[in-house]
């Protein structure tokens, strides 16, 4: 994953999947947020460890560069790693543990289109409002 500078004129708002889905971003105000590229090195990112890889990093910063951004100056503020949630089922899994920690994981790959989304039924779950 990676996250850029604030970008002036930013030219989209939402959540974009590309490449059947192995490339994804968002808008964060007037930043982006991408991650993705796996299908590059299936095995390297076969791993539990939280480490960044160079080979996808250089990867997201291409693809941000020539597909999503190309002309834009902007810097990579933020870089980090993180292990896909997967189960024999698809849905995540979104409920409290007691009455101070709740619990939203197994997003199957697709945890920057659905944090948005499970960050607000979340939110319901804490104030005692009903989740939809």
């Amino acid at each position: 994953m990676l996250v850029t500078s604030p970008i002036e004129g930013l030219p989209f708002k939402g959540t974009f999947h590309f490449h059947e889905g192995f490339y994804y971003f968002r808008d964060l105000g007037d930043r982006v947020l991408l991650g993705g590229a796996r299908n590059i090195a299936f095995e390297a990112e076969n791993t539990e460890e939280m480490t960044i890889t160079d080979t996808i990093q250089e990867e997201l910063e291409r693809f941000l560069r020539e597909t999503i951004l190309p002309g834009r100056h902007y810097t990579i503020e933020h870089r980090w790693s993180g292990i896909m949630g997967m189960g024999a089922e698809k849905m995540p899994i979104l409920r409290p543990i007691n009455d101070q920690v709740f619990c939203a994981v197994r997003m199957s790959g697709m945890g920057v289109a659905l944090a948005p989304v499970m960050g607000d039924k979340i939110a319901a779950l804490m104030t005692g409002g009903p989740i939809s």
